[in-house]
């Protein structure tokens, strides 16, 4: 139950940290319209004949990206509330290092400190995206018009 509002999905069982339940896109792909206002942090939709508004909640939560949302009916009534946690959580990965890279890591330890290491994977990956079939700039250096080469100099 959220509020009146009575809901079945099938669920799984987990230790959500003081959260009573999350409502993933499985069952708000059930919804059909939806409409979001995200400057407003509100979300409208029917279910079951009735029209719901879920309105995101205080700026105090704002760091941990959670939502303090309330059921709200056609006639304005406020129901109870429930909590949408939508932060985002990164599994720890073990590293694993070549044979061949820990042999010379380990021939050269005074180059090679612990401390030297790629970055983390990150959850995004921001890429440069070329045009395809679009080969190399081909200006030599120093051949720009005078204009540019101002530009460049600054």
């Amino acid at each position: 139950m959220l509020g009146e509002m009575k809901v079945v999905v099938d669920a799984l069982v987990l230790d959500l940290g003081g959260l009573d339940v999350i409502l993933g896109v499985s069952w708000l792909s059930t919804l059909g319209k939806v409409m979001m206002d995200w400057k407003a942090l509100t979300m409208q939709f029917c279910y079951k004949g009735k029209q719901v508004v879920l309105q995101g909640g205080e700026e105090q939560y704002k760091q941990q990206s959670y939502l303090n949302s309330f059921l709200t009916d056609r006639q304005g009534g406020v129901s109870d509330g429930w909590w949408l946690n939508s932060h985002i959580v990164e599994a720890k990965k073990e590293e694993t290092i070549d044979a061949g890279l820990q042999e010379v890591l380990a021939k050269f330890p005074e180059v090679f400190n612990d401390s030297i290491r790629l970055p983390p994977m990150r959850s995004q990956s921001h890429q440069i995206k070329l045009q395809p079939d679009h080969g190399a700039v081909s200006v030599r250096p120093y051949r720009y018009p005078h204009h540019q080469k101002e530009e460049i100099e600054r």
